[in-house]
């Protein structure tokens, strides 16, 4: 049994349910998420979130108080770091992510592990990348958008351009942890697009978007009922410009096209290296 534990956004969700899946396919052992965290109070610290997977079509189960009993999550983290660092292997093993790098160790994990981190690389889930993109499909109802639009992303030369503010910007914490990526970015990923190209605006601050991204190209600032649409919409564009934001980074993953140009901001993290959590045809800007 392979127990992922949960949080942040969807997108984080998503970076753990695809490192745990690829871990329990490895060992044909079943897959379980850990929502405990996701149901804690935050008490200002970070952004409160909730089970977000639960909108796409895929059986999820939960662990339970039981499962969460077999393993040592509350051990001493000096022996939790001999462990780790003397490469034993025991039955059950709680293994905790450390750095932004991705840990080729990860694959000598045995079947009954306990996942603690976010696994911000396709490098952890490369092997069943397939069955990701299929298993990633929308439950009817959460997804909202117009016939007309979707259909003029599909028929034009379309890039999707996510801004991502909201928390980025209100939450010190956050903005000082992540930074956000300002319009010199954006400006300098369109203009790698030849003048045929329409450029659709996703954001959680549309205001801001219309103030600052200025372009002479063809622009639509995308509004929708929600976020899944958003995210939905984004996915079905031809390329894409992302923010430094899981969110955009899967929107431009499951788009499974090999023609797809994608442009990703350099830095990730305003202080540190994230080199991994790049797909290698990406284009860091």
């Amino acid at each position: 049994m392979i127990i992922v534990k949960l949080q942040g956004g969807l997108g984080n969700q998503l970076f753990q349910f695809a490192a745990g899946l690829a871990l329990a396919r490895r060992h044909s052992t079943t897959l379980k998420i850990d929502t405990s965290f996701l149901n804690a109070d935050p008490s200002g610290h970070y952004t409160k979130r909730h089970l977000e997977l639960n909108v796409f079509d895929i059986a999820l189960a939960e662990a339970t108080e039981e499962d969460l009993r077999r393993f040592p999550l509350q051990e001493n983290r000096y022996i939790r770091k001999l462990k780790e660092w003397l490469r034993i292997s025991f039955n059950t093993q709680v293994f905790n992510e450390r750095g932004h790098h991705y840990n080729t160790y990860f694959s000598r994990l045995p079947a009954n592990t306990y996942l603690n981190g976010y696994w911000q690389s396709e490098h952890y889930f490369k092997n069943c990348s397939a069955e990701l993109r299929t298993l990633l499909r929308f439950k009817p109802g959460y997804v909202l958008c117009d016939a007309e639009l979707e259909q003029r992303i599909t028929n034009t030369n379309s890039v999707s351009v996510h801004v991502r503010r909201g928390d980025y910007v209100s939450l010190s914490a956050a903005n000082s942890f992540h930074g956000v990526c300002g319009p010199d970015y954006y400006r300098k990923a369109m203009a790698l697009f030849p003048a045929d190209t329409t450029f659709y605006i996703f954001s959680d601050d549309l205001e801001w978007c219309r103030e600052n991204l200025h372009s002479g190209y063809c622009m639509e600032f995308i509004e929708t009922p929600n976020a899944y649409t958003d995210f939905y919409l984004m996915s079905q564009c031809k390329h894409h410009i992302i923010a430094n934001s899981s969110f955009s980074w899967w929107a431009a993953w499951l788009h499974n096209d090999n023609k797809k140009q994608v442009i990703a901001p350099r830095r990730w993290f305003a202080s540190a290296a994230t080199p991994d959590i790049y797909p290698d045809n990406w284009v860091r800007l």
